[in-house]
């Protein structure tokens, strides 16, 4: 399941550098890591977006929309 990690980053220096995060939480460096101030409305939406954008990709990395590798049943 695709997922972004967003880290609340309230102050304006980091208590953390990604790399120390990535790390911590073995995180492959795919996974997109972001930083917002969670009291702001506009960068949560913006990170919202963002994991819409990074699961949208499917695993073949095809963008979703795109002609399927597979073609699935069913009906129309």
């Amino acid at each position: 399941m695709p997922f972004v990690v967003v880290i609340n980053d309230r102050d304006e220096r980091p208590q953390f550098d990604d790399d120390e995060i990535r790390v911590a939480l073995d995180l492959d460096s795919r996974v997109p890591l972001m930083r917002v101030d969670a009291r702001s409305k506009n960068l949560v939406m913006n990170s919202l977006i963002e994991l819409i954008k990074y699961a949208a990709v499917d695993v073949a990395g095809c963008l979703v929309g795109s002609t399927p590798l597979v073609e699935h049943g069913g009906q129309e």
